[in-house]
């Protein structure tokens, strides 16, 4: 069940040893969405904390607490691929993270829901038709400037992306403060 208005949202960029993640919560007072960060991505060859289940568990439970939200006002957005995406060399591994928050949304019952590569055509318009290449650094440029640089790597910029475009397809800001 995807809500109509989701007082949390977490989207994931996944990756097979570094997902990276976005965060918004639902503020009222100001009728959008304020944006709450990103963290993971990068190349380091430390996984991130939400690689298994067990450390979305955690994610997703220290996220609920923190925001003071219950499981049912919570939606995880997670980019897929198809299985055999000519882009993709860790197919399996990313098969893997992307339905462990699968399960671990269920476990949770928090909101799951897939999406692909086509939120960037939203984020950045024209950019596909230059190339993946130019896709990616056009949604890197606007995501680092509309976060003021906190999106320090691709993958956490690719989670911004997400999360802007869930926000808009909502009908609400995304609000940076």
């Amino acid at each position: 069940m995807l809500l109509l208005r989701p007082r949390l949202i977490i989207t994931v960029d996944p990756d097979s040893v570094r997902s990276a993640i976005a965060r918004a919560v639902w503020d009222p007072e100001r009728d959008g969405y304020r944006y709450r960060g990103s963290a993971g991505g990068g190349s380091s060859k430390t996984p991130s904390p939400w690689q298994t289940i067990a450390g979305q568990l955690e994610l997703i439970d220290s996220e609920l607490e923190r925001e003071g939200v219950e499981a049912s006002e919570a939606l995880v957005v997670v980019e897929s691929q198809g299985a055999n995406s000519k882009w993709s060399k860790d197919v399996e591994a990313l098969r893997r993270v992307r339905y462990h928050f699968q399960a671990a949304c269920e476990l949770r019952k928090v909101a799951c829901k897939f999406v692909t590569i086509v939120w960037a055509l939203s984020f950045v318009p024209g950019a596909q038709r230059k190339g993946k290449d130019a896709q990616k650094k056009a949604y890197r440029v606007k995501a680092q400037e509309l976060t003021r640089g906190e999106t320090t790597n691709e993958d956490r910029c690719a989670a911004f992306g997400m999360l802007a475009v869930e926000v808009d397809a909502l009908g609400y800001d995304l609000l940076i403060d």
